[in-house]
């Protein structure tokens, strides 16, 4: 290749490195809050069912993996996924504060295996640095990315042995399978195994020697699995009940399971439906990957290059296994940088195909990276204001002042309370953006004791870092309202019913605490339970029903009674002029 063609080449992967990094900045910014992820953990989904402060699976990996690294056994917190990935994103974590440490790391190590794969081809790793599929990863802390690399990792080492013979590349190709298996669930390896094995007894060597590969690659790949669970190890030095404790993940995984689409993977391939939302999920690198499989299966079985044939068979063992478990896009990914390895061997000869793979890789990338509609985090807002979730809704803002989570919760909660409002909905109007700016209308219906409150309010949004922010103005409570202002209440007039309210926080017997309730209220457990969850649970009172009015007494922990007016005037002083929210 010319030096003009490869100065050319080296200058467009920068580019797009660089281009990748500007566009995921905002992971340098971020640091990790035990004391957060702690709360987000304990009040989500996976310890209060139906919790509308759910945590995605990404947010999840970096509490776990901080636990793990701290010392907790992997048998005990999200057992049914195993533990290496999330060990290293809990590492950077406790020492760098930052889990996306690792999602680089990985990302960078995956471009330089897949360079050494390619046999140093510059244009096929521009078209691999390309994928959005991969690219996306690293804002994520996700499994899929550490997958990829492993396997990524073990196809190369293992490709390297057939080519060479080489026992180090058998050991390393096994260790990294290993390594792979105790990252996401090992339902691929039994299957590569096999092949692997398959592979072994068709070689022209000895029995001995088949023999011999045979029990490296088991106990290398044994070997690379048992590292895997280091941060067991560490703590529980004997393997037997190690061995043991595999049966809470057999047993998650043989419950049974909802109905399996087993074309999922073939539809997501072939009639992918294009939104925001998605598009980073596609690349035209998946459908002709998925089509060029069979033709290339039988070219190489005719000219016996098994080192491509591996490749080939490692690509159906991923899609064929995906057609029989719950199907996410995601899951393709390992199978990217072999299709464009196989993609390149096609067209060797014919780099222009290449190139134009590269340039319209290149146009949804810009789509994947460059282009955030801010919809999702107002949508976001409206979700976090209407469940009074103060946690995500302070990290989601930019304020103008200096103001601590506590003192921003605490004056949410006075104004929310001096109001007696029960329920905020709102509905969302008038969406604009702009590159770094944008602006909806909340319509928001506080639901209070002394009837509905209704404003229409300009929220406005900024991005800042690559991230879309609130401009937090105090306006969005209440026109000319500011933390500084007591409110008053006066007049209070006709008690119309008496509103029972809960410290969810308190309830300690959950089960216990419903079926006390529902005796004092009109409610039954199931709405009770409903109600409580659809706001965050946590240390405020929360409206719950209304007490019935044969009851006189009530000794519920947590519980607690307000009148409800019909009329009253609540007002706040500003600029020594009374401001009324009720008159």
């Amino acid at each position: 290749m010319k030096k003009a063609s490869v100065a050319c080449l080296i200058s467009f992967i920068a580019f797009t490195i660089f281009f990748i990094i500007y566009f995921s900045r905002q992971i340098f910014s971020f640091r990790y809050d035990p004391v957060y992820y702690d709360n987000y953990y304990y009040h989500s989904q996976w310890n209060i069912p139906n919790s509308t402060r759910g945590i995605s699976d990404g947010e999840l990996y970096k509490f776990i993996g901080f636990r793990l690294a701290s010392g907790e056994n992997p048998f005990n917190i999200n057992y049914e996924v195993p533990p290496f990935a999330k060990l290293l994103y809990g590492l950077a974590e406790k020492y760098f504060s930052n889990p996306y440490i690792i999602s680089l790391a990985l990302y960078f190590l995956s471009v330089i295996v897949f360079y050494l794969f390619s046999k140093k081809s510059l244009l096929t790793t521009l078209l691999f640095i390309t994928t959005p599929f991969l690219a996306t990863q690293i804002r994520e802390t996700m499994l899929d990315l550490p997958l990829t690399f492993f396997l990524l990792t073990q196809c190369y080492f293992f490709t390297s042995f057939l080519t060479n013979k080489k026992i180090k590349n058998l050991i390393l190709s096994g260790v990294f399978l290993g390594l792979a298996t105790g990252t996401k669930i090992g339902v691929y390896t039994p299957f590569l195994i096999m092949i692997c094995f398959l592979f072994f007894i068709l070689d022209k060597s000895n029995i001995g020697q088949k023999i011999k590969n045979i029990f490296i690659y088991s106990f290398s790949t044994f070997s690379g699995y048992c590292f895997a669970y280091i941060s067991y190890f560490v703590q529980h030095p004997n393997p037997i009940p190690w061995l043991k404790l595999h049966q809470k993940q057999l047993d998650f995984y043989l419950k049974p399971q909802s109905i399996v689409d087993h074309l999922a993977p073939l539809k997501e391939i072939f009639l992918h439906k294009f939104t925001v939302e998605n598009i980073s999920d596609w690349s035209p690198i998946i459908i002709i990957g998925s089509i060029l499989l069979i033709p290339l299966l039988v070219f190489f079985i005719k000219t016996k290059k098994h080192q491509y044939l591996y490749l080939v068979l490692f690509c159906l063992v991923i899609l064929l296994v995906n057609c029989f478990i719950p199907f996410f896009p995601r899951y393709l990914m390992p199978i990217i940088p072999i299709y464009i390895l196989l993609i390149s061997f096609t067209f060797k000869k014919h780099p222009s195909v290449i190139v134009l793979l590269i340039l319209t890789n290149f146009i949804f990338l810009y789509q994947s990276m460059a282009i955030d509609k801010a919809e999702g985090h107002i949508n976001a807002v409206s979700r976090f204001i209407s469940t009074r979730n103060y946690p995500e809704l302070y990290r989601s803002l930019n304020f103008n002042e200096t103001i601590n989570e506590d003192e921003f919760s605490t004056a949410l909660e006075y104004f929310y309370n001096q109001t007696s409002t029960k329920q905020i909905e709102i509905n969302i109007t008038d969406i604009q953006q702009n590159y770094q700016n944008a602006s909806a209308i909340f319509n928001l219906k506080y639901q209070t004791n002394y009837g509905p409150l209704n404003q229409k309010i300009l929220f406005k949004f900024q991005k800042i870092n690559n991230q879309w922010k609130t401009n937090w103005d105090w306006d969005y409570l209440w026109p000319n309202y500011s933390p500084g202002n007591k409110i008053y209440i006066a007049n209070q007039r006709n008690i119309q019913s008496v509103d029972v309210f809960v410290i969810p926080q308190d309830m300690h017997d959950w089960s216990a605490s419903l079926a006390q309730i529902e005796k004092i209220t009109n409610q039954t457990i199931s709405i009770l339970d409903q109600t409580i969850k659809t706001v965050i649970p946590d240390k405020y009172p929360r409206y719950i029903g209304t007490l019935k009015k044969n009851i006189t007494t009530l000794s519920i922990p947590g519980v607690s009674l307000k009148p409800s007016y019909k009329s009253a005037q609540i007002y706040f002083i500003k600029d020594n002029q009374k401001i009324f929210i009720f008159d």
